[in-house]
């Protein structure tokens, strides 16, 4: 029997991100399933961005399912397959960047409303947003192109790098953003200013657990790198 140090770090990463990615996918299931129930007079754009977001994460957890099956199942017992990158794993990097576009573009918009049409601000915000998805689509590209997770990091490591710490960027400035423009919209009312500080709760919670999430991603890769 070879040497199989590298299995933890290449087969148990990839049967432990599919365990918490179904995790997290059915958190998002119900997430969604409240969201119908309690907001049912929300606009059909919010609407079908929540159901569109839904699809998305529900193929991204489906992608990860078959390629732990193609991994742990079908190649049993195949080492050099530790090396190898099937389509569905190209995909998920994929899809997981198109939820975040979706995501950063929507809080953008958030930004820019509460800036009041700031686009100095929101600008960057959008810009960032394009250079996370291209950089992501290009990692998607190449992984589907080499094949191999060694020759990919040799060459494109890189580029999928750049992805996930535009990420994280964008997750601090539009979390600074959303904070600072809801502290400069106290009124001085003590029942508006605590409406005001519980979003500033929620925004900052929201912002620091995406943001906690893409670096420990950023980390891993770098060791592996």
């Amino acid at each position: 029997m070879g040497d199989l140090s590298h299995i933890k770090t290449t087969l148990g990463a990839i049967l432990i991100g599919c365990m918490l990615s179904t995790a997290l996918s059915g958190m998002t299931a119900v997430q969604t399933f409240l969201y119908y129930r309690l907001y049912p007079k929300d606009s059909f754009r919010i609407k079908f961005l929540v159901i569109s977001v839904w699809l998305l994460d529900s193929t991204h957890a489906a992608l990860m399912c078959a390629a732990t099956w193609d991994f742990l199942i079908l190649n049993f017992g195949n080492e050099a397959i530790a090396d190898e990158i099937p389509l569905t794993i190209a995909l998920t990097v994929a899809f997981t960047a198109t939820i975040t576009f979706v995501t950063h573009l929507f809080f953008s918009h958030r930004v820019l409303l509460l800036s009041r049409s700031n686009w100095y601000i929101t600008a960057p915000l959008v810009v960032l947003a394009f250079v996370r998805l291209s950089a992501a689509l290009v990692s998607t590209i190449e992984m589907g192109r080499l094949r191999s997770f060694h020759e990919f990091v040799q060459r494109y490591g890189f580029v999928f790098t750049l992805g996930l710490s535009t990420a994280c960027t964008l997750d601090i400035l539009i979390t600074g953003a959303m904070w600072y423009f809801l502290q400069m919209s106290r009124t001085g009312f003590g029942e508006m200013d605590h409406v005001i500080d519980v979003i500033m709760l929620y925004t900052f919670n929201n912002g620091a657990l995406t943001c906690v999430t893409t670096v420990v991603s950023l980390i891993c890769v770098s060791l592996m790198i």
